[in-house]
This record gives C-alpha cells, sequence and structure tokens, in this order.
C-alpha cells in the first residue's frame, strides 16, 4: 500500500516540476535619453561607433603597438584564466544535473565478537574469522524536480558571461592606456622639439649680445640676461627626456614587452595626428550594448535572481534514485559466481522540516543581493551616461582652448620676428627679444599640451563609448 501511494506522488511532482522555483530574470526596462545633451554638437554624429577607433589617428606604429597588446598583455592573459576558470567551474554546476556513477572493490579480513550481539560460532556456517571479497556499482541521481540545479546552471552560465565581460573590459582599457601613453609620449617630443627650436633662437641672441658687447655696444648685463634665459630653457631638457623615457616604459608593460624592445622605435620622434573632423558616437541607447561593463552588471543581476531560485529550492523536498550492484564472495574463487550477485535499488526523498528559520533567511538574502545587483546596474547605466556626455564636453572645450593657443602662437611669433628684427638693427633692447621669445616658448608648449590633451581626450571619448569586437 505504501508504494502505491508513494510512486504516483513521486510522478506527479516531476512532472508538475517543469518550471523552476524562484522569479524568471527579465532585462530591467532603463529610461535612457534618446540623444546626448552636450552643447558640442557640432563635433560628433549619431552614426555608429567605430570599433577600431584607432585606426583614426593614421599612425602605423599605434596600431602596431595595439596589437602587440591585445596579444600578449599580462592583464588579458589573467582575465582570459578567469574565463577558463569560469566555464570549468560552469561545467562543475551543469554535472549536479546527471547521475553520479562509481566503483568500487574491497578485499577484507573480518573477526567476528564472541561477546556481540551474535556471538562468535552462533551461527556455525559462518566462521568466526573470514575474508569477504566485493567488487561493484553503486549510483545516485538526485532528481531536480523543482530547478534548483537548474537556476545553479543558471547563475553559473550568467557569471561565467559577466567574466567574459570583464575581459572586454579590459580590452577596452588596455587598448584605450596603450593609444593615450602613445600620444601622449609624442606629444612631450613635440614639446621637446618646440624647446630645440627656441633654443636656437636663443642661442642666436646670446651670440648677438656678445657681439655688441665685444664692439662697445652692449652691456654685462643683456649678456647675462640673454645666458640666463638660454640656461634656464635648457634646464626643462631632462625632465622631458625622462617623460618620453617613462612613456615608454609603461608601453612597454601594456604591450607584455621588455623596455629595450620599444625605446627604439619609440625615440624615433613622429608628429601627433591631427583628431578627426567629426567622432561617431552613436545614440544614448547603444551604450547598453557597447560598454562591458553594463553588460557585466546586467549578468550578475541575472546570476543574483538565478540564486533566489537555488535558496528557495531548499524549501522543498528532494527525491533521489539510489542503486547498487556488485559481487560479495567469502571465497574469491566464488566471486564471479552467479550466486555472489548483489543489487539494491529505490528512492530516497529528504525535506527539511526544522531549520530555525535558515532556508527563509538565506532566501531573503538572495532577494537582497538582487536588489542590490539591480541598483549597481541601474547605477552603471547612469554612469555611463554621464561619463560620455563628459567626455564629449571635455573634447569639445579642450579643441576650443587649442584654437585660441594656435592663434596665441600666430601672433607671438609675429612679435618675436618684429622685436628681433628691431634688435638687429639697433632700435630696439634685447630686453625685449628675451620677452617675446619666453612668451612664444610659453604659448608653444601650451599649444603642444593642448595638442595632446585633444588626443588623449578623443581616447577617453572613445574608452567611455565601449567596444565592440570579440
Amino acid at each position: 500500500m505504501k508504494h502505491a501511494i508513494i510512486i504516483p506522488a513521486c510522478a506527479a511532482a516531476f512532472l508538475t516540476g517543469c518550471t523552476a522555483v524562484g522569479p524568471d530574470f527579465h532585462k530591467p526596462d532603463q529610461a535612457v535619453p534618446e540623444k546626448w545633451s552636450s552643447s558640442q554638437a557640432g563635433l560628433y554624429e549619431t552614426t555608429k561607433v567605430n570599433s577600431q577607433w584607432w585606426r583614426v589617428f593614421e599612425d602605423p606604429l599605434l596600431r602596431t603597438m595595439i596589437d602587440s597588446a591585445l596579444r600578449s598583455n599580462k592583464d588579458i592573459e589573467q582575465a582570459e584564466a578567469r574565463i577558463r576558470e569560469a566555464r570549468a567551474l560552469r561545467e562543475v554546476a551543469a554535472s549536479t544535473l546527471f547521475p553520479d556513477i562509481g566503483t568500487s572493490a574491497s578485499a577484507l579480513k573480518e573477526t567476528i565478537s564472541e561477546n556481540g550481539r551474535i556471538p562468535a560460532g552462533a551461527i556455525p556456517a559462518i566462521p568466526r574469522r573470514r575474508d569477504v571479497f566485493e567488487t561493484g556499482f553503486d549510483a545516485s541521481w538526485e532528481l531536480d524536480i523543482f530547478g534548483g540545479k537548474r537556476r545553479q546552471v543558471e547563475a553559473a552560465d550568467a557569471r561565467m558571461e559577466g567574466i567574459e565581460e570583464g575581459r572586454r573590459a579590459i580590452l577596452l582599457s588596455v587598448v584605450a592606456e596603450t593609444a593615450r601613453n602613445y600620444l601622449e609620449l609624442r606629444g612631450i617630443q613635440r614639446q621637446l622639439g618646440i624647446i630645440e627650436k627656441n633654443l636656437t633662437l636663443q642661442q642666436r641672441t646670446l651670440d648677438l649680445t656678445k657681439d655688441k658687447l665685444r664692439v662697445g655696444v652692449g652691456t654685462d648685463v643683456e649678456v647675462a640676461r640673454a645666458e640666463g634665459q638660454l640656461r634656464a630653457t635648457e634646464a626643462l631638457l631632462p625632465g622631458l627626456n625622462a617623460e618620453i623615457a617613462a612613456s615608454a616604459y609603461r608601453l612597454a608593460v601594456l604591450t607584455g614587452q621588455r623596455p629595450s624592445a620599444v625605446l627604439e622605435d619609440l625615440l624615433k620622434r613622429e608628429p601627433l595626428p591631427a583628431p578627426p573632423d567629426i567622432v561617431p558616437v552613436g545614440v544614448p541607447s547603444e551604450l547598453l550594448r557597447r560598454r562591458p561593463d553594463i553588460r557585466r552588471a546586467e549578468y550578475e543581476l541575472a546570476a543574483a535572481m538565478a540564486d533566489i531560485g537555488v535558496a528557495t529550492a531548499d524549501l522543498f523536498p528532494r527525491f533521489s534514485l539510489t542503486g547498487a550492484t556488485g559481487l560479495e564472495a567469502l571465497h574469491f574463487s566464488d566471486l564471479f559466481q552467479s550466486g555472489s550477485v548483489t543489487a539494491r535499488l529505490g528512492p530516497q526523498i529528504r525535506w527539511p522540516i526544522f531549520q530555525a528559520g535558515r532556508i527563509r533567511s538565506n532566501i531573503n538574502a538572495t532577494e537582497a543581493r538582487a536588489d542590490t545587483a539591480a541598483a549597481a546596474y541601474e547605477q552603471t547605466i547612469l554612469t555611463a551616461l554621464s561619463e560620455t556626455e563628459t567626455a564629449l564636453e571635455r573634447y569639445g572645450r579642450e579643441l576650443e582652448t587649442r584654437r585660441k593657443l594656435q592663434a596665441a602662437v600666430v601672433a607671438n611669433q609675429r612679435a618675436v620676428d618684429l622685436t628681433q628684427q628691431r634688435f638687429d638693427m639697433g632700435s630696439g633692447t634685447q630686453f625685449e627679444v628675451i620677452d617675446s621669445q619666453a612668451r612664444l616658448l610659453a604659448v608653444e608648449s601650451d599649444l603642444a599640451k593642448s595638442d595632446t590633451a585633444s588626443l588623449t581626450k578623443l581616447v577617453a571619448l572613445y574608452k567611455v563609448l565601449g567596444g565592440e569586437w570579440n
């Protein structure tokens, strides 16, 4: 009678348990603006973002550096190792959906107690000392009726995808850092060239001042002032050379190479590339697809939702099928006889009745973690929108600064030419020449920095827009 009750109940539970317990994940609806609010509308268009944006700089060495970084960067290698770990853990979770099957064999010597419940000798056929030989297979299978194990696999899948997105975030960061350091190096070389040009002018001024002193139309003060200006400008060189080397060494780390492997190429001076006239940035809603941090936050939310189902499944009974078959004999020669076969098979039910609120508390904890993940997902989207708007504004404003500095360089160059002509003709003072040269050096240096900043801020804009490569 008991079997007549248990077997139909188990079958009914299995048939009605097709839907896993816990909430199903649905991507949250997010209110994203239709267009950017940045005031720099003339600098961008809402066409598709170029996934290989570094090619707009048209710099072969930069492309080579980025290719090397994508191939050999150690942070990327670590991320790929974490992906392999996540895939293996996902397979561990999936394996729980299948039966466990094992085999064993043993050879034992037994001695029966003379003072036990069945004293030695009480049954003449069973000697006090004997050998027992056993071998066989055993199996167990917990039926996933309420879907707890399926939810575990679902959570493992989501976490694996999240780690994949983490790798893409590292790819994006490595590419952006490589481009930024390369452009900064070229910018410093540009500043170095400006200083060297000014040193040539200042040396010429010093030589002319000395010539005037020798013919009696100059003074020692003028010579000292010209030499002081020259030495002060020369003092800028060591620091800039150190920064060039530091940028090269950072690029070596990013590309997974020794410093000596990149110095020769990087120390050859090349001009800064020009920024594009228009930057394709897409529309705000595309950030949800392009940004790996948003996609990772989404997968983490999906995993947290699946964890609720895993915890909820503990409220329900667990149904298992267990069985074993094997051979047992007192003499090894009899082990493989038909009369040595043993077997057992049957269902098992385990249902927690009293856990002092542990299961409910665990469900509450997983629900709270899901709420945290949902808030983090929304925060990540807001941060992405803010970062993009900020990057657009900074890039546009830097281009304005660059245009004004270009005009300032033209004006100061004209001032240097005029004061030098006046000084050469004897109608101007040496102080005017030095002052105009110093002003030109300062504004040219500022322009070189702004040229570099406009490019690095463009890189920052590309970075916050996300990447789309595998």
